[in-house]
């Protein structure tokens, strides 16, 4: 089975803004909304986080996808509900065969004293969750994490990442568990920016249809497209190719994530956030039909976000057309996320057949 690796429920504590989320029944394509700071981008975030447990440095890649980078003991504090880092954090995931639950723990300590660590197998647990040095700053996490296999075995596994200061240069080290290998794939798309790389991979693979007809719901001149060294290049009718860049975020949009779904294949899971960031209402409704059918091809499970009502309406008119597939409809879902003034959050769950219900619910989630 294809998608053997997608998550059926998540549950997050203690992360950012969340107190407590539990999410079950998750879908192939997944699409989450609510007001501004509801916990939607931490949602994906935890996700991400998931889909590469064993590698703490993507701790450090989330929080520079806000902008931000860790330099100080108050910077690591921000992961953590409230701010407050005693419990620590933990996420967990049920797969259709398997678990995963992380479980992060502050490593505390004196960046200045410290040395490069050993590597986690080189520790028992007392010494990897002791404190280091002589200080008491937040410095980095501790990872914990199993990992649930088909056979039912949950091996322990331990890493971690921590800054270090020499001289006036911080730098982040990420320590991983040699014994661990990760078999799943996590993308994470942001509104602008896109990875060449992986259109070159499906030109490679003799996928270039699959791409020019995603293309052609947003820009139909589009003839040809190709790679080179100065990226990706497309045929409109002119005398010769153009830099896709030149024809609109839309296009890149579109692109970015066809190819990643593409990436993805047979074994990965896709975050979105602001789904409709770059493109033009117009064309929501090609866009949702481009990811439910590559999505389901490829076997890739999509978890996205969106601020925009227009979104739940065209997904809603997709799902429900005359000629939708019975598979595009029983693996597409719509949460919607509410949030407690203690932090705790709620998960509405909305199937294909009650898109509408949510539209005409007067929910604006454009606050």
């Amino acid at each position: 089975m294809t998608d053997e690796h997608f998550f059926k429920s998540i549950k997050i504590k203690r992360f950012r803004g969340i107190k407590s989320l539990e999410i079950n029944d998750l879908a192939r394509v997944n699409l989450f909304v609510g007001k501004n700071n509801c916990g939607k981008t931490s949602l994906l975030e935890s996700v991400f986080l998931l889909t590469g447990i064993g590698n703490p440095g993507l701790a450090a890649v989330i929080e520079n996808l806000r902008g931000i980078t860790l330099k100080a003991s108050s910077d690591w504090e921000d992961y953590f509900h409230a701010r407050d880092h005693k419990q620590g954090m933990e996420f967990s995931t049920t797969q259709r065969k398997g678990k995963r639950r992380l479980k992060v723990s502050p490593l505390l300590g004196n960046p200045s004293e410290l040395s490069v660590m050993r590597r986690p197998r080189e520790l028992n647990r007392e010494q990897s969750s002791r404190s280091i040095g002589t200080g008491e700053d937040l410095i980095g996490f501790n990872y914990d994490f199993t990992v649930a296999n088909t056979a039912g075995k949950s091996p322990n596994y331990q890493a971690k990442i921590y800054q270090r200061q020499v001289s006036d240069n911080i730098s982040l080290e990420p320590v991983l568990d040699e014994n661990y290998r990760e078999v799943l794939k996590g993308r994470y798309l942001l509104p602008i920016g896109w990875d060449f790389s992986l259109v070159d991979k499906m030109l490679n693979a003799k996928r270039k249809d699959s791409l020019l007809r995603a293309l052609r719901f947003i820009d139909p001149k589009i003839q040809d497209i190709k790679t080179g060294a100065d990226g990706v290049s497309v045929d409109i009718g002119l005398d010769r190719f153009i830099p896709i860049n030149l024809l609109g975020n839309g296009t890149i949009r579109i692109l970015d994530m066809l190819s990643s779904i593409e990436g993805l294949r047979k074994k990965g899971i896709m975050t979105i956030d602001e789904i409709e960031n770059g493109l033009h209402v117009s064309t929501m409704k090609q866009m949702w039909k481009m990811i439910l059918e590559h999505s389901a091809v490829c076997g890739t499970q999509v978890f996205a976000t969106t601020h925009n009502g227009d979104v739940i309406q065209s997904l809603t008119e997709v799902l429900n057309a005359e000629d939708c597939p019975d598979d595009w409809q029983k693996e597409t879902a719509c949460f919607h996320l509410q949030k407690h003034d203690s932090g705790e959050v709620r998960a509405f769950r909305y199937p294909y057949d009650s898109l509408q219900k949510l539209e005409n619910s007067n929910i604006d989630i454009r606050k």
